[in-house]
């Protein structure tokens, strides 16, 4: 499975982008802004990636477990140079975000609304249930940021 995410737009408090599996669309992104990769505060570096379960059962697990009953694991972003814990999550904006890439169904290109996507949690559902599925099938899953 190839994973890309196409940074769009980029404003002082946030990225938003679009992300394609295989080729198709799938949802908006939104992430920090770039701030040299430090940690919590930006997006992570250009470049491909690749994405597997982060299997810690930490706080933010056991919310989403209590939350959604077909969640198990987060999405992890791997091997970000200096970086831990880069997940794919729910967010609508970027403080909801520590560097990590939020997902949703609406977004207003920073143009209308800026710093915000929206409807998150059904488009997390669904960007999930594949990803984890080609993970659980053994199939090698990338992530192409750009």
């Amino acid at each position: 499975m190839e994973i890309k995410i196409k940074r769009i737009s980029s404003q002082k408090n946030s990225i938003i982008g679009y992300m394609a599996i295989d080729g198709d669309f799938e949802c908006y992104t939104i992430e920090r802004p770039d701030k040299d990769n430090a940690p919590d505060v930006s997006c992570i570096p250009t470049g491909t990636y690749k994405l597997g379960f982060r299997m810690d059962l930490t706080e933010k697990t056991n919310h989403y477990r209590k939350k959604f009953n077909w969640f198990r694991w987060h999405l992890q972003i791997m091997d970000v140079k200096d970086r831990t814990a880069i997940y794919i999550h729910i967010a609508n904006k970027p403080e909801d975000l520590k560097g990590c890439v939020g997902v949703a169904d609406q977004a207003y290109n920073n143009r209308y609304i800026k710093d915000w996507i929206g409807s998150s949690s059904p488009s997390y559902e669904r960007m999930y249930k594949k990803i984890a599925n080609a993970i659980n099938t053994g199939n090698l899953v990338s992530i192409e940021i750009g």
